[in-house]
Parts: C-alpha cells; structure tokens; sequence
C-alpha cells in the first residue's frame, strides 16, 4: 500500500513566540498525530526551507528540508501564512496546479506582487519568461557562501530583490562572494530572486491603459557601464510603432497583463540577442504615467482608456 504524505508548511519567525521553543512542541504534535494515522507520514517544514525556480518555462517547488518535490505530496496545511502571505498563495497556486489538496482554501489569494510570484503564474499561463530562481535570504546567504549555484545556473546572474521598483537593488553579480556581500547587508525583511544574465540591446515597455486596447511602446536602452535598461536609471527612452515588432511580442505582453488581470500596466519584455528570444521580465501593476519618459503621449493614452469606458457605460 502507498503511504500517504502529510507536509505541514509553518513560519519560523519569531514574532510572538522564540522558534526554538516553538518549534519543540510543533514536532512533538506532528509526531503525535503521525502515530495516531495508519500508512500516513505527517511532517512540518517552514517557508524558509520552499525553494522555487522556473526553468525553460516549467516551475518547480520543494521542501528542501526533507529533499521532497511538493508535487508528490497528499495534503498541505498552510500554518502561520500571513506571515508570508504572498509566498504562502504561490505555493498555494502550486498545489492547486498539480492537483494536491491544501488548507485552508483561503490560502490561494492570487497575489502577485514580487518577482518570484509573477514569473511562476506567467509561466503556467504560457508566457515566455527567464529562468528564475527563489529561496529565503537566509538558505540563499548559505547557497552563496558555500559557492552553489542552484542547477541550471551559471555567472553573470542578475540577483534583484523581489519587491524591486524602477531598476532599484537590481545587480549584475560575477562572484559568489559578491552576491553574499549584498545579501548580508541587506534590511532583514529583503528577500531576492536570482536569473541567469540575458545580452540584450535594450527592452521593450508596453503601457497598456485597457487590455484590448493599443498600447503605447518604447524602447529602453542602458546607459554604458550598467545593465538596467529603465528610464528611472539613466537609460534612454524611444518611441515605436508596435506594428514594427512582432507579433509574438505583443502577445506575449498582452496575455501577461490579462493573466495577472493588470488591465493598467506596464509590461517589459527583454530579447536576449544571442537567441533572439523575447521574455517577460515584469508587469508594473503601477507604471509611472505622471513622470519618467513620454508623459504627455502617457497621459493621453490614459485619456483614451477612460472615455472609452465611459462610453461603454453609457451604452449599457
């Protein structure tokens, strides 16, 4: 008989209670409830202990405490979640994709603020995005400090925190050491993903202000001397006609907005030039319409969105 497999998912933050305290009589319930089950294996791990990575579009969890793929799981509880609530509805998204049962269903909130969060839910959804990975600051200082690269993950990496806006604590990282130095330095509540580096020309922002409608388009270009493409870094901004890219790229931008249902957006696709293959690097949830690069052509792209639905409230 196939022994079922129980994974109880907790916060080790010390907020109300000491974790090493808590932690004793965490195990001691497990351990207890385990022996009252037949044929059922109950353990616990934290969020610290979930890595997450997207690799050629597949996403992939695990509990690296017990070396455990979620997928193979029968059941999650979901402990202390609002802790890490957005980390918490991922994995969450997670086991719904692969068909394992969670509770409490409240869990799958959908957010979707970070990097880590996006590029999982763009990349189920089919959209194009660069090879990321996700763990917890503290087994990440230890990956770095121990010189291990997660598979499929070689220097240059761009190392940026998940919360990052407008280019800022976004690095191009050679070294391990260099990566630790940062990470170590960092606020505490700091968490960071990191990607492998893509050679590019440039990226493309599509400013969407209503889904179906034209966005507007323009080209971001780094300043010599660093990797950050945004107009909020130095770089320089440019106009195009959409009808000038292909296809595929407003696809992709497109349906990225309409999967992290962003109808007023900013989406950014990166071509890697060795490849010539686009990716989805965001979906700005709160684009700068009021300042940075184009402002009047912005404002009146949003001008446009709302009379047009004032219109189509008029018509109902």
């Amino acid at each position: 008989m196939i022994q079922k497999k129980i994974l109880i998912i907790t916060s080790n933050r010390s907020k109300t209670n000491d974790w090493a305290e808590r932690e004793r009589y965490v195990e001691d319930f497990y351990h207890n409830v385990e022996a009252s089950l037949e044929n059922t294996s109950v353990t616990y791990t934290t969020y610290n202990d979930i890595t997450i990575s997207v690799i050629n579009n597949v996403v992939s969890m695990r509990d690296e405490r017990h070396n455990l793929a979620l997928e193979d799981l029968d059941l999650v509880h979901f402990k202390n979640w609002l802790f890490d609530n957005e980390h918490a509805s991922l994995i969450a998204f997670y086991l719904k994709q692969k068909g394992v049962d969670f509770y409490n269903q409240e869990v799958d909130a959908g957010l979707a603020w970070g990097k880590i969060s996006q590029m999982c839910r763009l990349a189920v959804g089919g959209v194009a995005v660069p090879d990321t990975f996700f763990v917890k600051k503290a087994l990440l200082i230890q990956l770095m400090s121990e010189n291990r690269l997660p598979n499929n993950f070689t220097f240059p990496l761009i190392m940026k925190a998940d919360d990052g806006a407008k280019g800022e604590d976004n690095h191009l990282i050679n070294t391990s050491e260099d990566a630790a130095v940062i990470l170590q330095s960092a606020p505490f509540e700091k968490e960071y993903v990191i990607q492998n580096f893509l050679p590019n020309d440039g990226d493309y922002r599509f400013l969407f202000a209503g889904i179906e409608l034209p966005p507007l388009v323009f080209m971001r270009k780094a300043q010599e001397g660093t990797h950050l493409n945004n107009t909020s870094q130095g770089g320089s901004g440019s106009f195009i006609d959409v009808a000038s890219l292909p296809e595929e790229y407003l696809g992709y931008a497109r349906r990225a907005a309409q999967i992290l249902k962003r109808e007023i957006s900013g989406v950014d696709i990166l071509v890697d030039k060795s490849t010539g293959k686009p990716y989805v690097l965001e979906v700005n949830s709160t684009p700068a319409f009021a300042t940075g690069y184009g402002v009047p052509q912005k404002q009146a792209l949003f001008v446009n969105f709302i009379e047009n639905q004032t219109e189509l409230q008029e018509e109902e």
